[in-house]
């Protein structure tokens, strides 16, 4: 039976890159490269039904989406413990959502969350054991380094700001900001948190004033 040739079809997050020359089980295996950048060698029929999609980073982001649903249900009993999980999950959104607004000056960059701190659980442990308080952000001492225990502290937003390698907002920043504002009603205080600006940048911004 001749083999059907799919190089360079779609399944999934993978994309076919090669017919590899062995077999497993009497089984064709394709070279597939994942949306993620890793490889993966994948049977035919897994393929082809579906069975296999990703290299295996779709399962674990469905299993921390699941995590981290259960943990926000725990956190929303407290209004400090729900602000640091928020906290949290900004933090891995710019650094693993390339759809993240902030992206390019996180995940984009090579900066990266330790392994540790992808339980939101020890990161809100770690943030109430080393100086969180409400209107303090998130600061990484090498601006170049990781989200990690020994590269992180809380300061206020100013620091953050004096230490943050591109302090500039693109256009789509702003008018993300200005619809964030709009529709959360967020402290303006939180918002400039999470793009690492003061908060005097965020109102200029959200009553249309030049902000640079």
């Amino acid at each position: 039976m001749q083999t059907i040739d799919i190089t360079g079809q779609r399944f999934g997050r993978l994309v076919v890159i090669e017919q590899l020359p062995e077999r497993r089980r009497k089984h064709i295996v394709w070279r597939c490269k994942c949306d993620c950048g890793n490889y993966s060698d994948v049977l035919g029929y897994s393929l082809r039904y579906g069975t296999t999609q990703s290299c295996g980073c779709l399962e674990t982001e469905n299993k921390e989406r699941i995590l981290g649903q259960h943990k926000k249900h725990e956190f929303s009993k407290d209004p400090n413990l729900r602000h640091i999980y928020n906290v949290w999950k900004s933090m891995r959104g710019r650094c693993n959502r390339r759809t993240d607004k902030r992206y390019h000056r996180y995940g984009e960059r090579g900066i990266s969350i330790c392994e540790e701190w992808k339980d939101p659980t020890v990161f809100v442990d770690w943030a109430i054991a080393h100086g969180y308080q409400r209107g303090l952000t998130l600061d990484r001492i090498n601006n170049d380094g990781n989200y990690c225990p020994e590269n992180c502290r809380f300061v206020p937003v100013k620091v953050n700001n004096r230490n943050s390698s591109n302090t500039h907002l693109h256009i789509d920043e702003v008018e993300q900001i200005r619809k964030e504002y709009r529709s959360t009603h967020r402290r303006q205080v939180d918002i400039a948190s999470d793009y690492g600006v003061t908060q005097q940048t965020v109102s200029r911004i959200v009553n249309k004033k030049s902000w640079l």
